[in-house]
């Protein structure tokens, strides 16, 4: 169960965080823009508190009764479906820069994802596990591992991943993705 439980917060996770986030763009441009340890290093620290967040939230909702959670489950997926639909791609480029400190950049990177998207779809679907599940180291592993290898490939693809992967085609993906795993929570709310 524990296995299952990371796997599936890595999935949903992943999913929901690599399709038309713009962290995966300004991440891009801090790698082009610095050297890549520090800040690989500052987004990292930065995913583990957000998802560290984001499963806390979760274990105050698994109060509730769990044909509720299911409920706020599944209105969370369609949500994110629907601000996915309407949500417009964003892609940044950065100058280069000179030498600048390993503290420093690895600030600036920390910030670039601590202070924004909260509440995105990918901490929301870990707040939605943790909320239904009790295995709540598990969940924020995945979550975390997810979130570090997105951070992992925009490093890696710098901003070149923008205008290699088709946009509507992991926008169309995510949204089949989001609707199904709103409709099996809507059915874990029914009687």
């Amino acid at each position: 169960m524990t296995l299952y439980l990371f796997v599936t917060a890595y999935t949903m996770v992943f999913v929901a965080e690599l399709i038309g986030d713009k962290a995966l763009y300004s991440i891009g441009a801090l790698a082009v823009r610095y050297p890549r340890l520090p800040v690989a290093v500052g987004i990292l620290l930065a995913f583990m508190v957000k998802m560290w967040a984001a499963v806390f939230a979760g274990r105050l909702l698994s109060a509730l009764p769990q044909p509720m959670v299911a409920a706020v489950s599944a209105l969370t997926f369609f949500v994110m479906a629907i601000v996915l639909w309407f949500k417009k791609a964003e892609g940044e480029r950065g100058q280069s820069t000179g030498s600048c400190s390993w503290p420093y950049v690895m600030w600036i990177s920390f910030s670039a994802v601590f202070f924004t998207e909260w509440g995105d779809p990918g901490q929301v679907a870990a707040m939605t596990l943790s909320a239904g599940y009790q295995h709540r180291l598990m969940i924020w592993l995945g979550a975390t591992a997810a979130i570090a290898t997105k951070g992992a490939l925009a490093i890696t693809l710098g901003a070149s991943v923008q205008r290699r992967i088709p946009q509507n085609a992991l926008r169309y993906a995510a949204l089949c993705i989001f609707l199904t795993m709103g409709g099996l929570s809507l059915l874990r709310a029914l009687p």
